[in-house]
């Protein structure tokens, strides 16, 4: 049986919005691991990625959102993508957007400005890679 989610004192989280622009759909820690441990603690939770139109969540409470994007060019993914998965993320007005991808920082500070948590979660140490 699920648990209720909560925050501090009685602010109720219902909605985390997972994003990906890079990471396959059923990556090992952001499917897996973090979005699956959300729904088991109460949380609906919306995995969106790129190209993922054909996948089902093995899940209880977590959908998989596809964001189509046709081009397989890396420089045209950095600079559309984000903003394609941030429109789809904004229309489930959820309480957290957590996403895992540099190239969707500017991305992230918009959806700040709606009053959500945003959460900047990178897999990769990105300073000592540039």
């Amino acid at each position: 049986m699920a648990k209720e989610p909560h925050f501090k004192g009685s602010e109720k989280l219902k909605t985390v919005c997972h994003i990906t622009t890079v990471h396959t759909v059923k990556d090992t820690r952001i499917y897996h691991k973090e979005c699956r441990a959300l729904a088991e603690a109460g949380y609906s939770v919306k995995l969106i990625a790129i190209n993922a139109a054909d996948v089902v969540s093995d899940y209880p409470n977590v959908e998989i959102i596809n964001v189509p994007f046709e081009s397989t060019s890396k420089i045209k993914r950095i600079l559309h993508a984000p903003k394609r998965a941030r429109i789809v993320a904004q229309q489930f007005q959820p309480e957290v957007y957590h996403f895992h991808d540099p190239e969707f920082l500017f991305a992230g500070l918009k959806l700040s400005r709606s009053g959500a948590r945003v959460i900047y979660d990178s897999h990769e140490d990105v300073p000592n890679q540039i």
